[in-house]
């Protein structure tokens, strides 16, 4: 889509919108206040020409009392701060905003440098912070004023976070499965293999809920057949080993140690124990549902109590 007066040639389109909206729900006011909006446009691009930008994404996060700081390097209306991601003076004036959340959507592709700017994005946040990236999968060429035809994978994204911990991944419009074969050593994928172009057709044909994602564990044995499980827990505590690198530098391997898993018939951990391929959906919402209303009274704490003792 060409926009005029300046507004950026790439489209963020309604479902990318909604994405962003769930993922940002997922998530206290705390957690993402102040937020950054990189390369956010002008407010007419937000609110009119695409008017699902401000509907689904910030209506919903001024509503939750987020601060909200429209960042770009064109001086625009509705344009809060000025600023060059790639220019590392600038990067120290958005340091000083102290933000903990960012969103850089559709920005990678129209930078020389997407490392570079992926290091700035980091660079911003505290420990613990958060970063929501969106970029085109499958878009024809789009100037704005350049574009590089970067058209990265989840893992490409992730390697170019490199240091980041990536909590969700997707490709919107295309259904997410994740396989995995439950062995430690003599490694035989075949029949997981197998399994996989099953899976992958049963898929495109039937479809998944929004916002699924199947987690397919298949058992390095005689497989019984398959079943719909839902997710166990593991008791395990990390093990961490210092080793030397080639180049002479201590590196640190990060391990697990096994207590126990919870077995319990209907988890993936019993159908694997048994036999058979566990199929897990997933979502990302990590919010515990059923204890909202459990803790509800903490809605009704009074200033007093949140800033003294007794």
């Amino acid at each position: 889509m060409a926009l005029s007066g300046g507004a950026r040639d790439t489209a963020m389109f309604e479902a990318e919108a909604c994405w962003l909206r769930r993922a940002l729900d997922a998530f206290p006011p705390g957690r993402l206040s102040p937020l950054l909006n990189l390369g956010s446009s002008s407010a007419v691009v937000r609110a009119a020409v695409q008017p699902w930008i401000d509907g689904e994404v910030f209506c919903p996060l001024r509503s939750r009392g987020v601060e909200v700081v429209h960042v770009d390097m064109r001086e625009l209306p509705g344009v809060d701060v000025r600023a060059d991601l790639t220019d590392a003076a600038d990067v120290l004036r958005l340091h000083a905003l102290r933000p903990n959340a960012l969103l850089c959507c559709n920005l990678l592709e129209h930078v020389l440098e997407p490392g570079r700017l992926a290091e700035h994005c980091l660079d911003l946040l505290p420990t613990g912070g958060l970063v929501f990236v969106t970029v085109p999968f499958s878009y024809p060429y789009h100037r704005d004023p350049i574009d590089t035809m970067y058209r990265p994978s989840p893992p490409e994204l992730a390697e170019l976070f490199a240091g980041a911990r990536l909590l969700e991944a997707t490709i919107l419009g295309v259904p997410g499965l994740a396989f995995s074969l439950v062995a430690r050593e003599n490694f035989d994928f075949r029949e997981a293999a197998q399994f996989a172009v099953v899976a992958v057709r049963k898929v495109l044909t039937e479809g998944l809920p929004e916002g699924t994602l199947l987690n397919i564990n298949v058992p390095a044995k005689e497989i019984k057949g398959v079943r719909v499980t839902r997710q166990g827990i593991k008791n395990a505590r990390p093990v961490i080993s210092e080793h030397i690198d080639p180049r002479g530098k201590p590196y640190f391997w990060i391990g697990e140690e096994y207590f126990n898993t919870n077995a319990a018939e209907g988890t993936d951990y019993n159908a694997i124990e048994l036999g058979y391929i566990s199929v897990t959906p997933l979502k990302s919402d990590m919010t515990d549902h059923r204890a909202l209303t459990a803790i509800e009274t903490w809605n009704y704490l009074k200033d007093a109590e949140l800033l003294y003792e007794s």
